[in-house]
Parts: C-alpha cells; sequence; structure tokens
C-alpha cells in the first residue's frame, strides 16, 4: 500500500530533520524506514558497489564477490569460473547498465567488461587485450551508459571506449595504452623548456589518441612547451594543464548526444563524438564558483543543472548554461560523495561515506540519514555506496559491509521507537496507553515508565514519572488508560494508582484509591478502562474490583461487582478488562466472563457468553461501538459481532479470514473501516464485505505484538497503536493501493525435480524457459515442474499466484505466495502452462506467461 504523509505528522518529522541535520549525531528521522537484504537472504557478499533494474523487472546487485539477481523471493548468485568461458568475467563488479535493447551489461574491476545472454542465461564478455587495440582499453570498468543515438559508451581507469556492435570490439579514446612512441617518425624532440615539465608523450587527433603516423603531437606540461614535431619544423603545442583524460569514474549521456565525463584527478569535462572535449572544468581555489575538487566520482543530470558528486570537496551543482557551479561542502556531507541521485519527484540523494542524505531543492533543506544500533529499520551501515530508483519509484540504497537497504516511499504505516540521546523520542517502548487530546496533544502511557506528553507542535515533550510514595504523583505502575472527559479533564488509570486526574497547572493529580475501610470510595486501584456517559458520570474497569461509576461533581463512586458480593448489584465477574457506553445510556462491560449489559437507571444486568450466546471466547480484550450503532467485542481468540434482536454473536476467526485471533483493540477509522490491533499486527476490516487486510512489521509497524487498550484517533482521523516496541501510526483515508501491474516470467523448467540444463546434448530446453515457446519431451519425461515469479517488489511476500496445465485442467489453481507447481506421471499429449500473478494488493495482471508442453508417445505407440 501507499499512502501521503498525514499533515498531522508533517510536524514530527520535520522536527525530527531539524534536530538531526546540524549536529548529525541525533540518528535518523522516523519517516525513512529500510528493509534489508543480506547474506541471510542469499546474498553473495555484504559489500554492494551498484545496481540495475532490467526490463523484465528483475533487480540485479553487483557486488565485491559475486553478481546477484532479486526478484522478491529468491536471490540466484552469478560468479566466474576459469573452467567456463560462459560464465561472468569477473567477481568483482563495478558497475551495471541496461542498453536501450534491454541487454544488461556488467563492468568489472580486474576483467573488463561482461554481456548478459537472458536467453542462455550466460554471459558474454570482453576483456583487455593489451595486444588488440580493439580490444576494450583497461581492465578495470568504471562505467557504463548510452546516448540518444544508441551509442554505447565504457569507461575504464585508462580511457573511453566506443562499443562497435558490428564488429564486436572497441574504439578507444584518452587510452594512455595507444600511446605508440614509432622511432621511424620522431627524429628528436627539445625537452625541459625552461620551466616546462614533461610527464608524457603522445600523439592526437581531434581529442583522440592515435597511432604516431597521424602527426599531432601534445605533451602533458604544466605550460605550453615547443616540441619538435619529426618533421620539418618546431611547433608550439596548446596543452590542457594536467590533462590526459585517461582516468574515467563516471559517465553520463545528455540528451543532445554529449558525454559528461568525470575523472579520477581531472575534474569534469563535456565530450562530443566527432568533435572531441568542448568544456573541462577544475578545481580553481581562487574561483568560488568553480568546482569544488578535482576528483569526480559521481554525476547526476538534473535538468538544466548537473550534480557533481566529488571525493574531498562535496557536492556541486553545474549550471550548465552558466558554466558555474554552486558548492554544498560538509557540512552537511561528508567530502567523499560517491553516489547521487536524483528521484521521480525531484528529490536529490547522495550517498556518501557518513550515510544517506536526502536533499530537497524547493526548501532548500537536506535531511541525513544513518545507520542506528538502536533502530533496526534504519540504514543498514552508514558507508552509501550505490543508490537507484527501479520502475515503482523504491530506493535502493547499497553500503558496504552493509548489503542492500530498500526503502519504500510513501507508505501508510510510520513508527515512533525510543532513540538514545534523543529528547523528543519516546522514553520506552513499551506502549500501553495512548490519548490524543482536544489541544492536539499526544500522551503516551508506559509499562512501568509512566507518561510522556508530546506538545500539539511535538516542539516539547514533557515526562511524568512515577514517584514513589507521593499521592499528588503518577500512580505505581503499568498505564492502562488515559481518557480525557468532555470538560477536557484528563483522567489516568494504573495498575495501582487508582482512578487520578491530571492537574495541568499544578502538574500534580488529584488521587481517588482503594481505601478497604470506605466502603463508599472505588472498589480497586488496579483502573484498565474509563468511559463516559451522557450525565458526565466517568464508568471504570477495575479489574479485580468489578465496575465503579464516579460523579466528578459529587465524587461519589457506586459500585457493580459479581455475585461473590451479595450486597452489591450483580455483575458476572470481578476482573473486567474494557467498557462502553451505548447510545441508550446502558454500560456494556467486558471480563474474563464474556459481555454483560449495565443498566444505570435500575441496576439490572444480562450477561452474554461464549455457552449461551455464542461468543468467540469468554475473555474479553476490547470493545467498540462503529458508527452504526453495532457493538464489535475482540476476544483472546476472535472478533464477535453483536446481533441484537437473535441476541447472539456472528464471530469472525481464522475461517474467516481473522490472520490473528487475539484482538488487543478495535477502533473505527472515518470511512467506517474497523481496526483491529492484535498479537501478529493490525487488521483492517471492511465490515459489510467481510474481508480483512493484514498489515505486519515489514509494512512500517513498531513491531507485531500490540498491547489491550493502547489505541486513540485524532481529529483528522490518524489513528494510533501502541505496542513492545513503540508507537504505529497512519491516516487511513490516504492509504493508496499499489497500482502497479507486475509482470510475470517463467523463471525454471524441471524433470523430476532437478533443473533442467540448457543447451546441453539431450536437454529440451535450448534457451532459457522464458524465452522458449515450445518444449518436447520423450513420454518418460513427464514428471514436471516449473517455477515462475510476479515481479512485483513491494511486500513480495504478499503477491498471489494461480497456474493451470491447458490439455489437463480446466480451473485455474489458486497458489497463494507458492511460486511453483509440479505435475506428475502425464500422458502423452500436448499441454499448455500457464501462471497468472498479482501484486501485494492483490491487483492481477491479465498478461500471463505460457509455454508449450508436449510429450511424445512412446516408440511403439
Amino acid at each position: 500500500m501507499y499512502a501521503p504523509l498525514s499533515k498531522f505528522w508533517r510536524v514530527v518529522l520535520g522536527l525530527c530533520t531539524w534536530l538531526v541535520v546540524p549536529g548529525m549525531a541525533q540518528g535518523p528521522p522516523i519517516d525513512l524506514r529500510f528493509e534489508h537484504l543480506s547474506r541471510a537472504q542469499g546474498l553473495s557478499n555484504s559489500d554492494i558497489t551498484c545496481f540495475a533494474q532490467d526490463n523484465d523487472g528483475f533487480f540485479w546487485i553487483g557486488t565485491q564477490d559475486g553478481l546477484n539477481r532479486y526478484d522478491g523471493h529468491q536471490v540466484t548468485v552469478y560468479r566466474h569460473s576459469p573452467v567456463d568461458s560462459t560464465s561472468l568475467a569477473d567477481n568483482s563488479i563495478s558497475c551495471l547498465y541496461v542498453d536501450r535493447q534491454g541487454r544488461l551489461w556488467v563492468g568489472t574491476e580486474n576483467n573488463g567488461l561482461s554481456r548478459y545472454r537472458k536467453e542462455l542465461d550466460r554471459f558474454e564478455n570482453f576483456p583487455h587485450l593489451p595486444e588488440d587495440p580493439q580490444s576494450l582499453s583497461y581492465h578495470y570498468v568504471t562505467s557504463i551508459t548510452e546516448t540518444s543515438e544508441g551509442q554505447l559508451w565504457v569507461g575504464t581507469l585508462r580511457g573511453l571506449n566506443a562499443w562497435q556492435p558490428t564488429t564486436q570490439d572497441f574504439e578507444r579514446f584518452f587510452s594512455q595504452s595507444s600511446y605508440v612512441m614509432a622511432g621511424s617518425t620522431l627524429d628528436s624532440l627539445v625537452a625541459e623548456l625552461d620551466t616546462a615539465s614533461w610527464k608524457s608523450l603522445a600523439t592526437l587527433r581531434e581529442q583522440k589518441f592515435t597511432d604516431w603516423p597521424d602527426l599531432a603531437i601534445a605533451a602533458k606540461a604544466t605550460m605550453d612547451p615547443v616540441v619538435w614535431n619529426g618533421i620539418a619544423e618546431v611547433v608550439r603545442a596548446k596543452v590542457v594543464r594536467d590533462f590526459d583524460g585517461a582516468y574515467i569514474r563516471r559517465l553520463v549521456a545528455d540528451v543532445r548526444g554529449g558525454l559528461w565525463i568525470g575523472y579520477e584527478r581531472e575534474g569534469l569535462a563535456y565530450f562530443v563524438p566527432g568533435e572531441g572535449v568542448k568544456k573541462h572544468y577544475r578545481y580553481d581555489p581562487e574561483d568560488s564558483t568553480s568546482l569544488s575538487h578535482d576528483e569526480v566520482y559521481s554525476l547526476c543530470l538534473d535538468g538544466p543543472w548537473l550534480w557533481v558528486g566529488t571525493r574531498g570537496g562535496g557536492l556541486n551543482r553545474l549550471a550548465v548554461s552558466r558554466e558555474t557551479f554552486e558548492r554544498y561542502p560538509y557540512p552537511p556531507l561528508a567530502g567523499h560523495i560517491k553516489e547521487v541521485l536524483r528521484d521521480e519527484d525531484g528529490i536529490i540523494w547522495a550517498g556518501d561515506d557518513l550515510g544517506l542524505t536526502r536533499y530537497d531543492a524547493r526548501s532548500n533543506r537536506f535531511t541525513r540519514y544513518q545507520h542506528h544500533p538502536d533502530l533496526p529499520n534504519s540504514l543498514s551501515a552508514s558507508l552509501v555506496n550505490a543508490l537507484y530508483q527501479d520502475q515503482q519509484a523504491n530506493l535502493w540504497v547499497g553500503c558496504l559491509q552493509g548489503g542492500v537497504n530498500l526503502h519504500v516511499p510513501h507508505q501508510p504505516f510510520h513508527s515512533m521507537q525510543p532513540l538514545p540521546g534523543n529528547p523528543f523520542s519516546l522514553t520506552k517502548g513499551q506502549v500501553t496507553a495512548l490519548l490524543h487530546d482536544s489541544q492536539g496533544r499526544l500522551w503516551v502511557g508506559y509499562y512501568q515508565t509512566g507518561i510522556d506528553v508530546f506538545s500539539a507542535d511535538r516542539k516539547s515533550r514533557r515526562h511524568i514519572p512515577f514517584v514513589e510514595g507521593v499521592n499528588q504523583g503518577l500512580g505505581e505502575g503499568t498505564v492502562f488508560r488515559i481518557f480525557e472527559d468532555r470538560q477536557g479533564h484528563i483522567w489516568i488509570g494504573t495498575y495501582r494508582g487508582g482512578l487520578q486526574r491530571y492537574q495541568e497547572e499544578a502538574e500534580s493529580f488529584i488521587s481517588y484509591r482503594y481505601d478497604p475501610d470506605d466502603p463508599d470510595g472505588i472498589s480497586g486501584n488496579d483502573v484498565r478502562d474509563i468511559a463516559e456517559d451522557a450525565q458526565g458520570r466517568l464508568w471504570l474497569a477495575i479489574h479485580g474490583g468489578g465496575v465503579c461509576s464516579f460523579d466528578p461533581r459529587t465524587e461519589l463512586f457506586e459500585h457493580w461487582r459479581s455475585a461473590h458480593h451479595p450486597n452489591q448489584r450483580s455483575l458476572a465477574d470481578d476482573w473486567v478488562f474494557c467498557l462502553e457506553v451505548d447510545r441508550q445510556g446502558q454500560v456494556v462491560v467486558g471480563s474474563v466472563q464474556g459481555v454483560s449489559w449495565l443498566n444505570p437507571q435500575d441496576g439490572t444486568t444480562r450477561d452474554y457468553n461464549q455457552a449461551n450466546s455464542s461468543l468467540a471466547h469468554n475473555r474479553v480484550r476490547s470493545m467498540a461501538f462503529d458508527g452504526r450503532g453495532r457493538l464489535w467485542v475482540g476476544t483472546e481468540n476472535g472478533l464477535s459481532r453483536w446481533q441484537p434482536e437473535q441476541e447472539i454473536f456472528t464471530n469472525y476467526g481464522a475461517e474467516q479470514g481473522l490472520p490473528n485471533s487475539f484482538i488487543d483493540g478495535i477502533i473505527e477509522d472515518p470511512l467506517g473501516k474497523l481496526w483491529l490491533s492484535t498479537n501478529d499486527g493490525l487488521v483492517r476490516l471492511h465490515p459489510d464485505e467481510g474481508a480483512f487486510e493484514h498489515y505486519t512489521k515489514r509494512d512500517g509497524l513498531q513491531g507485531p505484538e500490540f498491547f489491550p487498550g493502547a489505541y486513540t484517533r485524532s481529529e483528522d482521523g490518524t489513528l494510533y497503536f501502541g505496542g513492545q516496541q513503540g508507537v504505529t501510526w497512519l491516516t487511513p483515508s490516504e492509504i493508496i493501493p499499489n497500482r502497479f501491474l507486475p509482470p510475470v516470467h517463467l523463471t525454471d523448467f524441471k524433470l523430476f525435480n532437478a533443473p533442467v540444463t540448457i543447451g546441453t546434448p539431450g536437454s529440451p530446453l535450448q534457451q532459457h524457459v522464458s524465452e522458449t515457446q515450445r518444449i518436447t519431451l520423450e513420454y518418460n519425461q513427464n514428471f514436471v515442474g516449473f517455477e515462475f515469479v510476479a515481479l512485483n517488489l513491494v511486500r513480495p511476500e504478499k503477491n498471489r499466484y494461480a497456474y493451470r496445465l491447458e490439455g489437463l485442467e480446466e480451473l485455474w489453481n489458486p497458489a497463494g505466495n507458492r511460486h511453483e507447481a509440479s505435475y506428475t506421471n502425464l500422458s502423452p499429449g500436448k499441454y499448455t502452462f500457464r501462471v497468472r500473478g498479482a501484486n501485494n494488493d492483490g491487483l492481477w495482471n491479465p498478461e500471463e506467461a505460457s509455454v508449450e508442453l508436449v510429450i511424445r508417445p512412446p516408440w511403439w505407440r
């Protein structure tokens, strides 16, 4: 699911940003959470170098030890094999690029370039061969790009290369390896003229190094040297200071067909094929509008600007038309910018040695994100080496020694968790009570740790601790209920504190505690729930003490107890968890013995339980009336809805699709949907359809488990839930379903549960199964299997599949998330295997993946 950020909480996130950026020490703000892909999920190595997504939707991950293909379910690893010429050229991957024909190119550090042939699931390799001037100019490939005309360019640490598809070789540019000292052409050379400092000598023609007889001579020097051209005259050669164009780090092609080239030591250049280097930008200590540093490691086009990341000089933005640079040095950015990315919303992301930085040019605001050991969904490491935005606008972040981080934008769920050293985070993770009051403040009650009160603008937090032995202080133990009455008074229920009213000005409490010598006082100190009726009376759920009503004006209590207390009005049980007041003024009570209706007018009660009214379970943990006045009851074994005409309950459990039956909380959103907090995440119920949607920690929840009664709703419809690890909040009206149609592909074909090798003698596959139209088998090859995938990378474990084998089956087989199918003992004949896929929100792609299957009859038939 996707959702924009609610207005209410943008204030919080803005505050977190303000806290984090200046000092860079508070940890990341809470609005950016990452899922992690590591060695545990099958990744070949945790040092990530680059990313790419191919046209089919597979996600490729380059590491320092192998190439990985990720499909949302599994990781396929490709490595170099010295005995297989069609394996990857080298295991150390430096760059990845998918060209306009959909071909994946793989740059390596030690053995040149590989091109993936998906139809064979193999590689073609293009190494650097010193004796071959048409081979790649160097073995270390640093960058790959393609111009608007379809020309593929490859940058190396020894020059630029243009791929020649007709001859399957390269034309070299700026390559030091092409320096040829032909003695028959060069007779003599005048060296050391005045202060000239000779470093190298080469022939140059149209900014391209070529063989010696072309008679264009240039020498790298600190001043314009005089050289002897070996023919008839002395010429004064114009040279670019300290520039040979060989050490390329990054290439970016613009819409005009030109190349921006970032060099390891020589700044930035703009190269036009056929014309040469048109512009060259260097660091000038006398010019604040020059490039900040000559070591350029990353480039990113952004309309009229070019973002330039340097090693040691931070981030630069070049106004191409004005040819001036704007510098963004440390702080807030680290000096070594390894990657720069512009996302589809125009946000600039920069990866460096200190983490990930988000820059919004519209507000000129930087936000830093780093690894935080206390936040499991922070970056896995702070040394960011690679950035990528995929087809679904997901942000991928690759770290050294940290694996892969995935951020899904516009997630509907957000969490607050305790951050050590951050005064504006939660005090503790175990949140047992919540209230969003009429002033916009958020009250957070904890397990044995008091209360936090966050101001409406979220610029301050006040902590209210338990103080032992002080009657005006907060009651001892867990805070179970924080309640605001219609007068704006805040009431607190704790484990041992009885009923307490908070006095704002005095910052103290008025306490009503149990006194065994006072029969007219409160019946117990363990207050689990508080409700208010139309007359302004408070109704209290006392765990072990039944139900009390309290009139704040008279400060008098009335009691309802179980049959064990004959002098009290009857109640099913004294161990009460929750209560609600209905539209008729009756009090509905949930206890360990079911549900009771209490009539304050005549003192009568009616009891309903599992035996007499089909309640899902007798232990009632939560209750709520919806907008239509219907009562919903959350128990320890399912959800029940009261049917007043029949005086029975309709139940919802596992058979009806309820993912978890322990219901801790129930709250209705402004759209009329019910939200259930459970022991395994949150559940949204569409009451009219009876359909459930399940959300877990991977969706952004604070954790899997929530506390009974720890939920609240703000005036703008934002919902809050408290659990073991913090607070989860969301605005249901902003939840947008995922509309991405996942492409479906066959990924493997098996015989007798073993994968079929492509192209080997006797193999029924001459190409990958995804590129095959028909598979022909012998009569005894009739145990077959297929693997498949729907390439939706947002919560892929929620993708769904259906398949069938035409010629054998009429109906589709619902497979859930299982992405394989097998058939045994197939008879000779013609079949077609078909598979469909749906994304995490159940949107089915009408386009199927299919392959024909022919099983020949035996020779004697």
